[in-house]
């Protein structure tokens, strides 16, 4: 009976192996029996372990590649027809439940992320393209302490068709079932 604890006891210590180091580490492996003699492992103890084990490293890399952990990378650029990047604004994924946004870089790339979290669940969206919000200049302070003026807003240009910014009006979906890569072509102003 003590020989299966010994057994058991090194599966454990095979699990908490990483994937990369789990073909190194078996061979090296050496079970004790129970007389204290030391026992090496049989080419087909090897086998039958790696086969015990192979479903759960798989489980493991699907965790590790997209959306085991419940959110998946969502990627892609944002263009017009004539391929020139768009440069500014976000893209917005939403669905009726909840909203996950991407700040376009300069090259026109984004990547999406709900709150603090980068990716997002599996699901279909509607998408958008927003984040065109109008910048505030306060008024200036005289050497008397006091304001002199009014805040002025200008309201930034707005690089896309109007329809791009409602995802009710953009006709963009994106079905998210695991790491996507969703590029969008958008139209210039009419």
């Amino acid at each position: 009976m003590t020989d299966y604890l010994w057994r058991f006891r090194n599966v454990l210590f095979v699990l908490s192996v990483s994937v990369a180091g789990l073909p190194q580490v078996i061979p090296m492996l050496s079970l004790h029996n129970t007389r204290g003699k030391p026992a090496t492992l049989t080419e087909h103890t090897k086998k039958s372990i790696m086969k015990t084990l192979y479903p759960f490293f798989l489980l493991i890399l699907l965790f590790v590649a997209g959306c085991g952990s419940g959110n998946c990378t969502v990627t892609g650029k944002v263009t017009f027809p004539d391929g020139t990047p768009m440069d500014s604004g976000e893209v917005v994924f939403e669905t009726s439940a909840m909203m996950a946004k991407g700040k376009i870089q300069k090259d026109g790339t984004y990547s999406l992320t709900t709150g603090e979290q980068k990716g997002i669940p599996k699901g279909t969206y509607q998408v958008s393209i927003g984040g065109f919000r109008p910048t505030i200049v306060p008024p200036s302070i005289g050497p008397d302490g006091r304001t002199s003026g009014r805040a002025q807003v200008t309201m930034p240009e707005i690089p896309v068709a109007k329809k791009f910014l409602s995802p009710g009006t953009s006709g963009l979906t994106c079905e998210v079932k695991g790491r996507t890569k969703y590029d969008i072509t958008v139209e210039p102003p009419e």
